[in-house]
């Protein structure tokens, strides 16, 4: 994780460890060093914010599914354990759908985003195609 920090970030990470003794950083989690990293970089104002802006996150009118993905997922990121397991982020993403996307894929239940949003993009796709299923309508006719 300290290859990834520079400048700043840098010189608070090495001061910090010289003040937690040098076995700290062989013990230190993920989970640790993020809140730890939080605590100095991302005041808990900002933490509110970004949860705020979660809970109410929905898809804009001019963003794919895959932006959105992104966008949620970036907040996904910053709130930690309000962003809930796999399955519960899974869901408050489809949520956020827009209606014509979400009523074709309202009662199916998926495990994570990724999949919500690969769903949401087939639906974009056949949506931007005038919704007309061209393989069908040729075996239809055949």
């Amino acid at each position: 994780m300290v290859e990834s920090l520079e400048g700043d970030a840098l010189k608070w990470w090495k001061a910090y460890l010289l003040a937690k003794g040098e076995n700290f950083a062989d013990t230190c989690t993920w989970n640790t060093f993020r809140d730890i990293f939080y605590k100095q970089y991302f005041p808990f104002s900002e933490q509110q914010r970004y949860e705020r802006e979660y809970v109410a996150i929905y898809k804009f009118d001019r963003e794919s599914s895959r932006e959105y993905m992104q966008r949620f997922l970036r907040l996904a990121s910053f709130v930690g354990p309000v962003a809930g397991d796999a399955h519960m982020q899974a869901r408050h993403f489809k949520w956020g759908l827009k209606k014509w996307g979400l009523d074709r894929i309202m009662n199916t239940n998926y495990t994570d985003v990724a999949l919500v949003a690969d769903a949401a993009r087939n639906i974009e796709l056949l949506h931007a195609d005038g919704g007309s299923n061209k393989r069908a309508e040729r075996n239809q006719y055949s």
